[in-house]
């Protein structure tokens, strides 16, 4: 398969740092066997432990997959789930050592959603409430679960979807990684198809865009290059409280191709002036709408001046009546 990949990150509308880490690894980097590997973690726990956390989380999971550093996978596509998972609890290893290392950063956290895939399957490593998606012909799935106070209590039923939005509690995590000595990974097998679109993101861009209009920017765009800015400043223009990333992976056909890595640090550099997820297909609709009723408007009026200025010569009124009698016939 062919997949075009791309990653954008940003502080957002408030905060002063980044704490958003996210990585992209293809092949000939990548551990021979596999495809391609995506990761975003949310770190937590001030600016310095936040950051801390989420580059320990991408740098360790990339160390486990890296060619230089790992071997190759020739083994069952569980056995490459088991692989993920340790990768992923390594990472609560370090950044626990870490936290213990440093007084500064004690309490630094991370969340990590991690995607591999490998010929024609999706792996997930998950802890946190960072989000993974797939979209396909036309709908979009999350795939991962929050592990939040807020989302357990609606899967439980003590809440609705609906308060769980602008619940206070809506950031208590009951899983992350740095926050024990082990951590519980979640972990799922899918398949995917040519035209899937995974998505990646923390819950900066989540708790803002909703996700049909993930999947509504996701299939109007076509290049995640495009596609994972227009999400970014989509949520930056409601006002991104909160640092925001996404990661878009396309799947086309038969080579692995990326359109733009992120360093794991996940900054790439200055917000794009993409246009806004924001009404953007609306807005072009209506600058198209705009331009056609000016042209009306235009040829209207030349057909009216030609008609008054023939009737005028014929009845021997002078230009400047008939141009005012086409200006009345225009409204005007």
């Amino acid at each position: 398969m062919r997949v075009l990949v791309h990653g954008s990150s940003d502080t957002g509308r408030v905060r002063q740092a980044n704490e958003d880490s996210f990585a992209i690894m293809l092949p000939p980097t990548l551990a021979e066997g596999i495809d391609a590997l995506l990761i975003v973690a949310d770190g937590m726990g001030g600016h310095a432990g936040g950051s801390r956390a989420s580059t320990i989380v991408a740098e360790t999971v990339l160390g486990a997959f890296s060619r230089t550093t790992s071997e190759p996978h020739t083994g069952s596509i569980e056995a490459l789930s088991e692989r993920l998972t340790g990768a992923i609890r390594g990472a609560n290893g370090a950044v626990r050592a870490a936290s213990l290392e440093d007084h500064s950063l004690r309490g630094m956290g991370s969340t990590a959603t991690v995607v591999v895939m490998c010929g024609r399957h999706l792996v997930l490593g998950h802890v946190g409430d960072s989000r993974a998606y797939l979209a396909r012909m036309g709908t979009i799935q999350q795939i991962s679960q929050d592990h939040s106070l807020v989302a357990q209590q609606v899967r439980d039923g003590i809440l609705l979807a609906s308060e769980a939005e602008q619940h206070s509690q809506k950031n208590v995590l009951l899983r992350a990684i740095g926050g024990g000595q082990t951590v519980e990974v979640d972990s799922c097998i899918l398949d995917i198809k040519p035209a899937d679109v995974v998505i990646l993101c923390s819950d900066g861009l989540s708790n803002l865009v909703t996700d049909l209009e993930i999947l509504h920017v996701v299939t109007t765009y076509g290049q995640p290059q495009v596609a994972a800015e227009t999400l970014v400043s989509g949520a930056n223009e409601r006002g991104s409280p909160d640092n925001v990333t996404a990661v878009v992976a396309r799947i086309a056909s038969d080579q692995w191709v990326s359109s733009g890595r992120g360093a794991p640090t996940g900054l790439l550099g200055p917000r794009s002036a993409v246009a806004s997820l924001i009404g953007g297909v609306d807005r072009i609709a209506l600058r198209t709408l705009w331009w056609v009723w000016l042209g009306l408007i235009i040829f209207s009026g030349i057909a009216t001046v030609s008609f008054h200025s023939t009737w005028a010569s014929r009845a021997g009124i002078g230009q400047g009546s008939s141009w005012f009698r086409a200006m009345l016939g225009l409204g005007l």
